[in-house]
């Protein structure tokens, strides 16, 4: 194998070691849609690896009333680029919302949503049993 082969190999090795950067530092956020019509059991939450001008993670809220009062939402969570966020917070009304943050898997759900969810199956249980 000649000298040829392996001028090939190493540019090749450079180009390859010149975007490493890029795909270690690539911001990662939760992925999901989900809405007042669906299904709760058909969301699937996903990770995604954001676009390198993508330099936030987002979760939006909207909540919609129609003129016979009945209420909808949509809930997202995705990358979002400079154009959707400015800085890290929350922006909006508590029924139009988007909050940005700049740090991998920061738009998961709110604290408060969590520590609900890990202690319902705790209270069912204790229901179930002690009372």
């Amino acid at each position: 194998m000649g000298s040829s082969f392996r001028s090939s190999m190493n540019s090749r090795l450079i180009i390859l070691v010149s975007f490493l950067p890029l795909l270690v530092l690539s911001l990662q956020c939760y992925n999901y849609m989900r809405s007042s019509n669906m299904n709760p059991a058909a969301v699937q939450t996903t990770s995604v690896t954001c676009p390198p001008n993508d330099f936030y993670c987002v979760k939006s809220y909207q909540m919609n009333q129609d003129v016979n009062g009945f209420q909808s939402w949509v809930e997202t969570r995705n990358c979002a680029n400079q154009q959707v966020c400015q800085r890290n917070g929350c922006f909006g009304s508590q029924f139009d919302q988007v909050c940005c943050c700049n740090g991998n898997y920061c738009n998961s759900a709110s604290e408060k949503v969590g520590v609900i969810a890990m202690l319902a199956p705790l209270a069912v249980y204790a229901a179930n049993h002690f009372v």
